[in-house]
């Protein structure tokens, strides 16, 4: 004869599961909100590379310096048509409130005084993508020299939280000859680093630092294969 469950043992172990869905329920939906955030980036990623490469096949060019848009008078109407005509956009403006939160954090819960300055450029153009995702471009007051690069900041869910360097704001660049990403000497490493010391300087400015954060997040999501370790 089986013995039945004692009314006493059915609230211990009901305890025990409310227990252990407290300790790690939290962790499971960050995991999953990290994971959905990283996708967006890399379908926006992927938008802006190919928006560059058409730009350059359209306009027959190798080098964006020689773009229409790149040498364009009106800066902020030349990144609004380049912004309107190679991206899936819902809205189009002027103002970088429209499009991103006024206030960003870094990833250790710091205020960044700066954040809007940080993406923030004189005459850039501001979308957001039928994705839902927030951009800021600024391409014809910028691409001026063989060391100049695009700046690309990119909010993933808009103005929605949690508005944090690394988590759903990032930054990556756009390059005279058509690279798209982020490169080492955007910051000055040492030349003998190793695989792994680079990793903790990227980390370093990605989480703690007003030098390029979340430029430095994204080219530390891409060496760690878009996987958010920090």
């Amino acid at each position: 004869m089986k013995k039945a469950f004692t009314l006493a043992e059915v609230l211990i172990a009901m305890t025990i599961v409310g227990i252990v869905s407290v300790l790690t329920v939290p962790s499971v939906m960050q995991n999953t909100f990290t994971k959905t955030n990283v996708a967006k980036l890399q379908a926006v990623y992927a938008q802006v590379s190919q928006a560059v490469k058409q730009a350059m096949i359209d306009e027959r060019i190798t080098d964006l310096r020689d773009s229409e848009y790149a040498g364009c008078s009106d800066d902020y109407n030349c990144n609004k048509a380049f912004i309107e005509k190679y991206f899936n956009v819902s809205k189009v403006s002027d103002s970088v409130t429209d499009c991103f939160a006024g206030t960003y954090k870094e990833t250790k819960n710091a205020d960044l005084a700066n954040s809007i300055n940080y993406i923030k450029k004189d005459n850039a153009g501001y979308a957001i993508l039928t994705n839902g995702a927030s951009i800021a471009l600024e391409l014809s007051s910028t691409m001026t020299s063989a060391t100049s690069k695009v700046h690309f900041v990119v909010d993933v869910n808009g103005k929605e939280s949690p508005n944090i360097f690394g988590r759903d704001l990032f930054q990556f660049f756009v390059y005279p000859d058509g690279f798209v990403g982020v490169k080492e000497d955007t910051w000055t490493f040492d030349d003998d680093e190793d695989a792994a010391d680079l990793n903790t300087q990227l980390t370093a400015k990605c989480t703690n630092s007003t030098d390029y954060p979340a430029a430095a997040c994204f080219l530390l999501l891409q060496q760690n294969n878009w996987k958010a370790s920090y």
